[in-house]
């Protein structure tokens, strides 16, 4: 997958002596995209909007949120958690989400795949599964 500051695309590049390069644009006109760790879904904001599209195939895109979002990420298991009026939602088949937590400033992913949301007073965390459980308390 490829940002270029404007599209998002998917890209085959072949090297050697017959050296090609494919591109299949999934969005135009984005702000940044992320895409699923097995590449199913591609989600991605356009004029304060966060859409689905096939991330294989491109094609048509599904709208997901119509509002600004203020944070996305993706679990190791191709949940997208985002911020919607500071709640939490998440989804996984690229429709609108299902809401899980309130009063949520900040999510985020580590590198092997887990998900933590963190509210004023509390540090929430999940491996991927859909429901986020309490890991501490915050001052």
């Amino acid at each position: 997958y490829l940002y270029d500051g404007e599209d998002a695309r998917v890209t085959k590049i072949s090297y050697g002596e017959k050296a090609t390069e494919k591109f299949t644009v999934l969005a135009e006109d984005v702000d940044g995209f992320i895409a699923t760790p097995n590449g199913k879904y591609v989600y991605f904001v356009s004029d304060g909007t966060l859409y689905s599209t096939n991330g294989q195939k491109g094609g048509k895109k599904t709208t997901v949120c119509s509002e600004n979002v203020d944070g996305a990420d993706v679990s190791s298991k191709g949940n997208l958690y985002y911020i919607y009026d500071g709640d939490l939602y998440v989804t996984s088949n690229g429709k609108k989400g299902k809401k899980v937590l309130s009063d949520v400033e900040e999510v985020y992913c580590t590198a092997s795949g887990e998900i933590y949301a963190e509210t004023a007073d509390a540090l929430y965390a999940s491996t991927g599964a859909k429901k986020l459980k309490k890991l501490m308390e915050l001052d």
